[in-house]
């Protein structure tokens, strides 16, 4: 137990020990910086406080700042000082008198070695700039002289050809350019006027397909209109002569209708006259005497001898006798008083012609009973339709009907 208390008292002194030793290092250190701060002046009190040279420190850092200052202001008026020199032809350089003109007191300097008058000294520099200028142009000569400058002459005229053979390329080229910019202003002129002819011609197809298309158009519309038109019947007759004079008392009418038109006894006319424009019937007349020129015809019937009576000049006419040309007749279908071949027997009998089908060319069908399908083509044919009745009042039958 004793031995242990001596181990901890021995490692108690050592700490001790160790920790002493550290301090004095420590202070030891202090006075080493406040050795510099004074700067190993023997004169300064070793009693300063390191407030008191942290202030000096400072007031010594502003003094060498204004020093500084002083030299570059100095430094300033010096190179003032040497451009003002320089206007005299004073050189300098550090302490060596390069060149200059004598002044008061400097009458003499020595420039390059050589001590020289200054008065003298701007023809010493104009000979040395002669001298210098000599041997620059020997130089020249030498150079000019020499093997690799005698090659230059045949480049240069090497060089002088080609300049001149790219000259003339750069024409041919600037002509031709401008040859090909002629050429193609040209074409696009042309390419304009032909662009401007396609479209006005474009144009004029359009406007004349849009007229075809109207106008084919139309007469579709027409065609149609024709084909859901029902048969035209016959209503009035065209004119083929006229009255030249009308006895009341004897009932004779005298017409302009004669042999030479082939008129013939027996022959019928109606007389109808246009008033206003509309159609009026007023008789019917058979022809009892043919002459030349004229015919002497009996009156049929009268529809109205006091309203519309029978006068000079009014109009005759027959579907089935025309003196210019004969007109033609279809017979289709069943009939009520004739058959057929006895109604189509009247017609020729009064100057008319028969045809066995309908198409161009005809003038009337004759339609009776079951005759549908011819109706419908005369429609298409636009051929007048013509009653069994209406027929038999313009010719004249031969025998009795059945």
């Amino acid at each position: 137990m004793a031995q242990r208390n001596n181990t901890g008292l021995i490692g108690a002194a050592i700490l001790c020990f160790a920790l002493t030793a550290a301090f004095g290092a420590g202070a030891m250190s202090k006075g080493g910086e406040l050795a510099s701060l004074r700067g190993d002046d023997a004169s300064r009190a070793s009693s300063d406080t390191v407030p008191a040279l942290l202030k000096q420190r400072e007031t010594l850092k502003r003094e060498i700042e204004g020093f500084e200052k002083d030299v570059a202001i100095r430094a300033r008026e010096l190179e003032r000082a040497d451009i003002v020199l320089a206007r005299h032809l004073v050189y300098w350089r550090d302490a060596e008198l390069l060149g200059g003109i004598a002044t008061p007191g400097n009458e003499k300097g020595t420039i390059r070695g050589e001590q020289v008058q200054l008065k003298d000294h701007r023809l010493k520099m104009t000979e040395y700039s002669l001298v210098a200028s000599s041997e620059r142009l020997a130089a020249l000569v030498n150079e000019y002289k020499s093997d690799v400058r005698q090659q230059f002459p045949p480049l240069e005229k090497s060089i002088a050809n080609r300049n001149n053979e790219l000259a003339t390329v750069n024409q041919r080229i600037s002509e031709s350019d401008a040859l090909f910019q002629k050429d193609r202003t040209a074409l696009a002129e042309k390419l304009d006027a032909l662009k401007a002819e396609s479209d006005k011609f474009g144009k004029e197809q359009a406007t004349e397909r849009s007229r075809r298309l109207t106008r084919i158009t139309q007469l579709e519309d027409r065609i149609r209109e024709l084909l859901e038109l029902d048969l035209r019947w016959l209503t009035e007759i065209d004119t083929v002569g006229n009255v030249l004079s009308v006895e009341d008392r004897s009932s004779r009418v005298i017409i302009d209708i004669g042999a030479s038109e082939r008129a013939f006894p027996g022959l019928i006319f109606e007389v109808f006259t246009l008033d206003k424009g509309v159609y009026v019937e007023k008789g019917m007349l058979e022809v009892i005497e043919v002459k030349d020129g004229i015919s002497v015809c009996r009156i049929l019937s009268q529809k109205d001898r006091r309203l519309h009576p029978l006068a000079k000049d009014d109009r005759i006419g027959n579907p089935t006798f025309n003196p210019k040309r004969p007109k033609t007749f279809v017979v289709a279908g069943e009939f009520e008083h004739y058959n057929k071949a006895d109604l189509e027997s009247f017609i020729r009998r009064s100057g008319g012609l028969i045809a066995q089908k309908l198409g161009p060319g005809v003038d009337f069908l004759v339609a009776g009973g079951r005759s549908e399908r011819e109706q419908a083509q005369a429609k298409e044919y636009q051929v007048l339709g013509m009653k069994e009745e209406q027929l038999l009042k313009y010719v004249q039958p031969l025998f009795a009907p059945r």
